[in-house]
């Protein structure tokens, strides 16, 4: 069965949408792609240590996560309006549309 690129996307998961994102960053932090072994465990060495202290980090409270500022706008719309509908301002079928609204773009 074909699947459309679209659906292929749609049907991905989280995990899955996480870990692409993780390897495109480590792949930008190696400068290539194709890392020989003893190259690669060094890498995966130095990000094991890395996730050590951004882990301690956000036990504090003292780094938050990276977002782009597309997303940032866009996560504070979703927020507003659903503090909109929270107080009977706005409806639940207009909360809908307007959040389809927002991502008929992306």
């Amino acid at each position: 069965m074909l699947l459309t690129k679209r659906k292929k996307y749609v049907n991905r998961s989280e995990f899955d949408i996480r870990l692409s994102g993780w390897h495109r960053r480590l792949n930008a932090v190696a400068n290539r792609r194709n890392l020989d072994l003893y190259q690669l465990v060094s890498l995966l060495f130095r990000e094991a240590q890395f996730v050590a202290v951004e882990v301690v980090l956000i036990g504090d409270h003292r780094l938050s996560r990276q977002q782009r500022a597309v997303y940032s706008r866009i996560e504070r719309r979703l927020l507003d309006m659903w503090q909109s509908y929270e107080q009977g301002v706005i409806g639940a079928s207009d909360l809908l549309d307007r959040c389809s609204y927002i991502y008929e773009g992306l």
